[in-house]
């Protein structure tokens, strides 16, 4: 027996992973972490109750089914149109893999979520993409007739900005193509189109608990569509894709809907005190008006802002060339980052090219 010539991948493989931008998460070891897009308030639940019965010998619901029920009567849609998945990351994933044909393709708008391209690429879907700033329906309309998905998220990550539902429903009616429309920040905005399910059969919505819900420690998300694409889905997944951990406590926190509403009317009355402390600051970046729970500044030294809060201990996101993200936190949070700007304003530093 011959060894192979080839060091470390095979060649073959080294060629497709050599085609991959790997996405890197901004690390989060600061004092005040604002880079994430989580919610800075935890839910509060009775973590030792919703665990009690779990066993751990024991394989999960393998199709998460009170977790999917509770998500249903909280998104306002039928039971049968919803599955789970460990994070949104998994069904777009699952769609990317298992809906689409082997020389399908797919439309993204840019910039946007970078995985959706990932995932697209490691099926080996070619990937189509279209600017996002004022996106032209009329052009996404034209290249959505050569595709079989278009994915976007709306509001949208980075930019913060909603595609009117008008606006989509145009494009729903243009096309045979899938229309994958991620509304993980869709709570913070209370536009969506999950009413809109029962009358276009190639919708597809996807909702995150990571955002509002404060469980990005979790991982759990949920795809909303026709009952053939959420059939088609349970086809193709994990036979056991959520854990009964995650099961568990998400249940326990979807029962409390209320709960779920005044965690999200805080954030954006924080965000409101945010804003109007940000716009205090004679600064140097532009502020964009978002409706998420981030701050979207802009200008030619966001990464130099970005730099200043890293070495105050405070987590943001820059995003090339002149975008620095900053996610809405708790008061104290908040104020930290503007004491640290309207610091770094008045500095030299601040004014290097």
């Amino acid at each position: 027996m011959t060894h192979p010539t080839w060091q470390g991948l095979p060649p073959k493989i080294a060629e497709k992973q050599r085609a991959f931008t790997p996405y890197r998460p901004s690390p989060q070891k600061a004092k005040v972490i604002l880079n994430g897009n989580e919610n800075f308030q935890p839910p509060q639940v009775d973590l030792q109750a919703a665990l009690a019965d779990v066993k751990l010998n024991r394989y999960p619901d393998p199709i998460a089914r009170e977790c999917c029920a509770l998500a249903a009567d909280y998104f306002g849609v039928r039971v049968e149109q919803v599955v789970a998945g460990n994070g949104s990351d998994e069904l777009i994933s699952l769609l990317m893999m298992a809906l689409l044909p082997r020389d399908g393709k797919v439309l993204v708008t840019k910039p946007d979520f970078d995985m959706y391209a990932f995932y697209a690429g490691l099926a080996d879907i070619e990937v189509a993409d279209l600017p996002r700033d004022d996106v032209n329906l009329d052009a996404l309309i034209e290249k959505a007739q050569a595709v079989d998905l278009v994915i976007f998220s709306s509001p949208c990550n980075p930019t913060g900005a909603v595609i009117p539902q008008a606006e989509i429903v145009r494009l729903l009616r243009s096309t045979d193509a899938l229309i994958v429309v991620d509304e993980a920040y869709a709570d913070f905005c209370e536009d969506s189109m999950l009413p809109s399910l029962d009358e276009y059969p190639n919708l597809i919505v996807l909702r995150t608990c990571s955002k509002a819900f404060g469980l990005a420690g979790i991982r759990l998300g949920f795809a909303m569509a026709s009952e053939a694409i959420i059939t088609a889905l349970h086809n193709v997944r994990s036979p056991f894709n959520v854990n009964a951990l995650t099961q568990a406590v998400g249940a326990a926190v979807l029962r409390e809907p209320a709960q779920l509403k005044a965690m999200i009317a805080e954030i954006l009355d924080n965000k409101r005190e945010f804003i109007t402390a940000i716009d205090s600051v004679e600064r140097l970046l532009e502020r964009l008006d978002t409706q998420t729970n981030f701050i979207l500044l802009k200008g030619a030294d966001a990464q130099l802002l970005h730099a200043h809060m890293t070495a105050q201990g405070i987590a943001t996101r820059y995003l090339k060339p002149d975008l620095l993200r900053v996610t809405v936190g708790s008061r104290e949070e908040n104020a930290a980052f503007v004491a640290a700007m309207d610091d770094w304003e008045d500095s030299s530093a601040g004014y290097l090219v």
